[in-house]
């Protein structure tokens, strides 16, 4: 046997050289155990049947000299394991639960009799004396009952040890999936795998989850917009709310969710932190289905502290407006009875709020709805950084010294009529300062729409072939007022979704070999594109040709609080996003030598990762104060604003430059995983019996290893 051994330990390492195939994800199970007689002996050919009671599809295996089975490659489900032998009574396991890299130890004893006659045993077998994987897999009753606030499958990843995650970011339009940061025994949020159905559908833009931030400690510079009510809104925030491109089917659609944080196996050793896998449901020889509606609302909710304490917030608007609809349903069944099945569901998330619909903006206090050339001229003279006017040195402005270009700015409104350049809502210089801003803009509603398709297919072409097919659809757009402007007039959308595809086979060589090959694709989309009311034409600008409307950032834009006003998109967030898609092709193969069981195969990984940056068609302009604006004049590197401010020193610009970034890597990985079992006998003194035999226990002993090759260009 030793020699055996060494000949497939050698045999394998050349498979590797090779570069033939090795492990992938695991999205089966398996059944093992051992057969014995009522006074511990093993009982060797004993035929062993187990049978999904949902499909009818049946596996059988034969007891070895050492009275041990295993039947691999199991899809997860509910299984009647059926233990026979001539001489002894047929004894029924007929609720076993199998999941996905997991393996479920059944032990049967025998007692003596007729074949015919059948002994039951309803219990299930909890402790997995396999795997040596630490984790948790959650099953799809308990996926249904937890209360989640979103219902993303983020957040029962905390159920298993060692998992934490952010805070939710309430139920809002700014929580938008609900997805968040995990982490997993102190690694990083970047460090966890998330796989569907098989498939890997980690983000290489920068590997987070989170759906929002705004429940961090701090939040770092990446498009954040702070409403009146405190919450740092980042519902269009590529980078933050990343997590809106993470495949998220809803909980009624999910079969189970494993997640392991530790011991990983060879398929799981390329991340450090949790790996969270998700499969979705299949169709049973039962027709089953569902229809569910949620609904929140802002009905219950309390104001939140900084909308409470602003007094320029009325008191019938303290409680900012939502509503959250969440609907949808499920069906499965047979197409053809014992052979094919079908799963298909669907959801949909309608959310609307206020939260983020609000603008702090900072504007002179002496600006009024007068918006003539007089009254603009009379404005400036107010913000004078050099003091009060009327010198020779320091003349007063005259209608005749506004930009006609300003003024135009000045008089425009938007679609809701109200002026771009906004007026202050706080004239009390005090209150102002107190605030921290001068004007309180209420925009339209803040808007998120979900829907979320999931169809299923599996056909048994035969007890030793089976195919299945899932695909897996989300779109998740978010549409804010004020995603990177102060002001109305420049709304910004979050496009987000994703597509996983997979196609899987399990074919049995033999009783003890089976070969899995699975073809996925990935698709993630997150882009924010900001709109635009009005054009260059429209304001009399000519920049460089183009009628897109600059990015206008006025510093110091009122003397009392010394704040700026964006106008626009004048953000490095404004327009830009990735695409990202991936081809996961992988095949498996493993072998059972009696308590030994080798897994090896091969997995290429081919992605797209295009990163779209069209920021460089806005071009920005600066000036250092409203007085400045009036007039028109610019910021420019020789005058640098006239003031000190050399890091808020903006100018007219516009890069010619091609800033997109295209990314295309393949990576292969090579695995082998030998697991090898071993009885070990307990016992005290000299004593041989039965209740030696029967303490007799197995010990499991795993090698793993994983290679990992690639390249970039």
């Amino acid at each position: 046997m030793l020699k055996v051994l060494r000949s497939l330990f050698v045999f394998l390492g050349s498979l590797v050289l090779l570069n033939l195939p090795c492990c992938a994800q695991q999205t089966l199970g398996a059944i093992n155990g051992t057969v014995t007689d009522s006074s511990g002996a093993v009982v060797a050919k004993a035929t062993v049947k187990v049978r999904n009671t949902g499909t009818n599809l049946e596996q059988t295996a034969t007891t070895k000299d050492d009275g041990s089975f295993s039947v691999p490659d199991l899809p997860i489900g509910t299984y009647e394991v059926r233990v026979s032998r001539d001489a002894f009574k047929t004894e029924v396991f007929s609720h076993i639960l199998v999941q996905a890299d997991r393996t479920t130890t059944v032990n049967a004893a025998l007692q003596p009799g007729e074949v015919t006659t059948q002994v039951t045993v309803s219990s299930t077998p909890l402790l997995d004396q396999t795997d040596t994987t630490n984790g948790y897999t959650l099953g799809s009753d308990l996926i249904e009952s937890s209360p989640l606030g979103t219902g993303s499958f983020t957040q029962l990843a905390i159920l298993s040890p060692g998992v934490n995650a952010d805070l939710l970011s309430g139920s809002g339009t700014n929580a938008g999936l609900g997805n968040q940061n995990i982490f997993a025994n102190g690694q990083r949020d970047s460090s966890n795998s998330f796989n569907v159905n098989g498939v890997n559908t980690n983000n290489l833009f920068n590997g987070k989850s989170s759906s929002s931030v705004s429940a961090n400690r701090f939040v770092l510079n990446t498009g954040e917009n702070f409403s009146a009510g405190g919450e740092v809104q980042t519902s269009t925030s590529v980078y933050s709310a990343i997590g809106q491109a993470l495949a998220t089917p809803p909980p009624e659609s999910i079969e189970e969710l494993p997640v392991n944080t530790s011991m990983y196996d060879a398929s799981e050793g390329a991340y450090s932190g949790a790996h969270v896998s998700l499969q979705t449901k299949s169709g049973t020889n039962n027709f089953h289905g569902q229809a569910y509606e949620y609904h929140q609302t802002d009905a219950w909710n309390a104001a939140p502290f900084f909308r409470n304490s602003d007094p320029t917030i009325p008191a019938n608007q303290k409680v900012p407006t939502l509503k959250r609809n969440t609907f949808g349903g499920t069906v499965g069944g047979p197409i053809l009875k014992d052979k094919l099945f079908f799963f298909a569901s669907y959801q949909g998330q309608r959310v609307r709020d206020l939260d983020g619909s609000v603008s702090r903006a900072d504007v002179p206090l002496s600006l009024t709805g007068d918006r003539s050339a007089d009254a603009i001229a009379a404005v400036a003279n107010n913000e004078n950084p050099n003091g009060p006017c009327g010198t020779t040195t320091n003349p007063c402005l005259t209608a005749a010294n506004i930009s006609p270009v300003a003024l135009a700015i000045l008089n425009a409104k938007v679609k809701s009529r109200a002026f771009l350049f906004p007026s202050p809502t706080i004239l009390d210089p005090n209150v102002a300062n107190a605030q921290g801003y001068d004007a309180l803009l209420q925009g339209p509603s803040t808007q998120f729409t979900a829907d979320q398709v999931n169809g299923n297919v599996d056909y048994t072409w035969s007890e030793k072939d089976r195919l299945s097919g899932k695909y897996y659809y989300q779109r998740d757009p978010t549409v804010s007022p004020f995603g990177v402007s102060n002001t109305l007039g420049f709304p910004q959308t979050l496009r987000a979704g994703s597509q996983v595809s997979s196609i899987e086979n399990t074919r049995i060589l033999a009783p003890n070999a089976t070969w899995t090959q699975r073809f996925g694709f990935v698709r993630q989309v997150a882009f924010a594109n900001t709109q635009q009311q009005f054009g260059n034409s429209d304001f009399g600008i000519s920049l460089f040709g183009s009628n897109r409307l600059p990015g206008i950032t006025i510093n110091n834009n009122d003397a009392n609080l010394g704040n700026s006003l964006g106008i626009g998109a004048a953000s490095n967030f404004a327009n830009a996003g990735l695409f990202q898609n991936e081809f996961e092709p992988s095949t498996n193969l493993l072998w059972i030598l009696g308590r030994h069981s080798l897994a090896f195969g091969f997995q290429w990984d081919y992605t797209q990762l295009n990163i779209i940056n069209l920021n460089n068609e806005v071009s920005t302009i600066g000036f250092d104060n409203f007085f400045d604006f009036a007039q028109g004049n610019l910021c420019t590197p020789a005058n640098g604003c006239g003031n000190h401010r050399a890091i808020e020193r903006r100018h007219e610009s516009l890069s010619a430059c091609t800033s997109n970034w295209y990314v295309r890597t393949g990576q292969y990985s090579r695995e082998i995983q030998s697991d090898r079992k071993y009885r070990a006998a307990v016992g005290l003194g000299r004593t041989v019996g039965r209740e030696e035999r029967a303490a007799n226990q197995l010990l499991s002993q795993e090698l793993s290893i994983r290679c990992h090759d690639g390249y970039r260009q």
